[in-house]
């Protein structure tokens, strides 16, 4: 088990890494009605430029394991999260001018899963201020 590293490490990591992030609602259908029961956040780094080219390898596993220490920095400790799996391709985006991207999508529930409240959105704020104070816009 690798050792989770410190606050300094992150910012410069998304400093370097010119880190972006995407917070919008997670929605769910029960009994076909559609319910926000919680929130994705995206996080999405540029690889450096020594890197392969090839998404699959281990720098990128390694950019992808480092945007995990990201998220589960800003996200508050009360709150569920599940992150899917690493993801072996680019993404590409018009913000970025198309450039590749490696990407980690953190689904993140409040404590009183299924229920999105205004106490949920406030905490939200305090996700998005976190990202800021880690440098990833």
């Amino acid at each position: 088990m690798t050792p989770t590293p410190d606050p300094e490490s992150l910012r410069a990591f998304a400093r370097a890494h010119r880190v972006t992030a995407e917070i919008s609602p997670h929605y769910e259908t029960h009994d076909h009605l559609r319910t926000q029961t919680g929130f994705d956040l995206a996080l999405l780094a540029l690889p450096l430029p020594r890197s392969t080219g090839d998404p699959n390898s281990e720098e990128c596993e390694r950019v992808h394991a480092l945007l995990r220490e990201v998220a589960l920095a800003v996200v508050p400790d009360a709150w569920h999260h599940a992150e899917r799996p690493f993801e072996a391709a680019f993404h590409y985006r018009a913000q970025t001018s198309w450039c590749p991207e490696i990407e980690l999508v953190v689904e993140i529930t409040p404590p009183a899963r299924g229920v999105v409240d205004d106490t949920a959105r406030r905490e939200i704020t305090g996700i998005r201020q976190r990202l800021h104070h880690m440098g990833v816009s």
